[in-house]
């Protein structure tokens, strides 16, 4: 008698990790799928969506700042002021009139500040064309000098670096995207891989026979003790009935390493098998199932047990074949 236990049945992580390894190759595409996908999205947002690559040109200035009547010197521009004036309309304008520009390209091109000394002022022009950072750059340069003189707090501004090449300050963290989409690429593979493995009901070891539907498992064909247990397990019976677990199996000649006189028949399913079949199977010695290997079959083998149950058929043994000869190997380790 059978007995189907799929609850019950003993998670072997063995067979998991070497059918894990086996699948390795799904993983690694997996992970490129995800450097493909995130870093291309990230390329495309950054690079397409986000208007490309930007380039900054840098000023700096030293200011000579005016006394007060105390004696003290005027220090009160600071970073926000700065960066609140060269977006007034006197900087805005003064450049457009030089530049072939709109008051918000130009605004939303241009920053000024002071970082520990308030003595050296940083003008930035970034846009998306180094040649257009560096006339930005040149005239704000001229605007800002302009400015400074008509203000008593400044005694003097002289521009101490001129802005002679526009650097690529596009913030674009491609490899950590990369990285990023590898990870979670690996890992969704991984994750799909244990889903596929915990439904599949496929088996690859004539050990699971045993387990999982509590049969005599006789072994697989490549496996030396193969022909030992077909002698040692079927030596009384004189005629032996092979019977395929699923529909469009070929069950090979000669399977069985015995003197015994072998039948074998159709799938017990099949709309061609009758009464008159049940019934000779009934007057075998032994009724021996031959499961094919790694064929997503666990469910269809189930139900061909049940229907040989319901017949009062009784299997007496079980037999691998189609069976994955280095795996077996490698499980066993030989």
């Amino acid at each position: 008698m059978w007995e189907c236990a799929y609850a019950g049945e003993p998670a072997d992580y063995r067979l998991i990790g070497l059918r894990l390894y086996r699948k390795i190759w799904v993983l690694i595409l997996a992970a490129l799928a995800g450097v493909l996908l995130v870093g291309g999205g990230y390329s495309f947002s950054k690079l397409v969506l986000g208007g490309g690559r930007t380039y900054q040109a840098e000023s700096v200035c030293y200011i000579d700042y005016a006394e007060d009547g105390s004696g003290s010197p005027y220090e009160y521009y600071n970073y926000y002021t700065w960066n609140e004036l060269v977006h007034t309309d006197y900087f805005v304008d003064n450049m457009a009139q030089k530049l072939s520009m709109s008051r918000e390209e130009i605004i939303a091109s241009t920053a000024a500040t002071i970082d520990s000394d308030v003595r050296y002022l940083y003008l930035r022009c970034t846009t998306h064309d180094p040649a257009l950072s560096l006339k930005l750059a040149a005239a704000l340069e001229e605007v800002t000098v302009g400015f400074a003189q008509e203000q008593k707090e400044i005694a003097a501004m002289q521009i101490v670096k001129e802005a002679r090449e526009a650097k690529d300050n596009t913030n674009f963290r491609l490899k950590n995207a990369c990285i990023l989409g590898g990870c979670i690429g690996f890992f969704a593979g991984l994750c799909g891989l244990f889903a596929f493995l915990c439904v599949d009901t496929s088996l690859y070891l004539p050990s699971t026979l045993e387990k999982r539907y509590g049969l005599l498992a006789l072994g697989a064909p490549s496996m030396k003790e193969f022909a030992d247990n077909c002698a040692h397990a079927l030596k009384d019976a004189q005629r032996i009935a092979l019977v395929p677990g699923e529909q469009n199996m070929t069950i090979p000649e000669g399977l069985l390493k015995t003197k015994a006189e072998m039948k074998v028949f159709g799938h017990v399913l099949d709309e061609a098998f009758t009464d008159a079949e049940y019934d000779k199977l009934r007057n075998f010695d032994t009724v021996v199932l031959v499961v094919k290997a790694g064929n997503h079959n666990g469910r269809r083998v189930e139900r061909t047990l049940e229907q040989l149950k319901r017949q009062q058929i009784t299997v007496s043994a079980a037999v691998l074949v189609d069976e994955n000869e280095k795996l077996i190997r490698q499980y066993y380790g030989k």
